[in-house]
């Protein structure tokens, strides 16, 4: 799941141009897709905390966790949406998960695995939220030209890209063109 998610979340403009087919759709949602991205992994990434609280008998953290994101959701939403457009959206989303994935390995490391919250966060969270938080994200690979591959190698500092964009030629003008 990780590598898809880190797919749709940094290259997610990509995955709605080869998608739609359109710039236009790709420009208005790709951000909303990468909150998504980031939502539905993090929303993973919780369940395993989730079913260890329940199969502990620990019912009431979960519980406790969805009301409160019952609660915050619909504010939340409205007004992340008000001042976003639809990337507020998957944003709201995305923040709600992050809370549920703060909040519920904490309280089971309290509850069920004590003494084990630091070797899970160095052995099983670090090794991978880091490389991820390191590279390009979808802001800052919004509108760069190129491959993909390019695209990664120019946000990591692997090498150095020409500023100038290069020219995107519609397949109706090469069909217009005279012969």
């Amino acid at each position: 799941m990780a590598p898809i998610a880190g797919v749709l979340i940094f290259f997610s403009f990509d995955v709605v141009l080869l998608w739609t087919r359109s710039e236009a759709a790709a420009d208005a949602s790709f951000l909303a897709l990468s909150f998504l991205a980031l939502g539905f992994l993090l929303n993973v990434l919780g369940g395993i905390p989730y079913a260890l609280q329940l199969s502990a008998g620990l019912a009431w953290i979960p519980l406790y966790i969805n009301i409160a994101s019952v609660l915050m959701m619909v504010p939340l939403l409205v007004s992340l949406v008000r001042l976003f457009g639809i990337a507020g959206a998957g944003l709201s989303f995305a923040l709600l998960n992050l809370l549920g994935f703060a909040v519920a390995p904490v309280l089971t490391h309290r509850f069920v695995l004590r003494g084990e919250m630091r070797a899970w966060l160095v052995r099983d969270i670090a090794p991978f939220a880091l490389p991820g938080s390191a590279s390009n994200g979808p802001i800052s690979s919004r509108r760069r030209k190129g491959s993909i591959i390019e695209r990664s190698c120019v946000g990591n500092g692997l090498w150095t890209r020409n500023p100038a964009p290069s020219r995107v030629v519609k397949l109706s003008t090469i069909r217009s063109m005279p012969r």
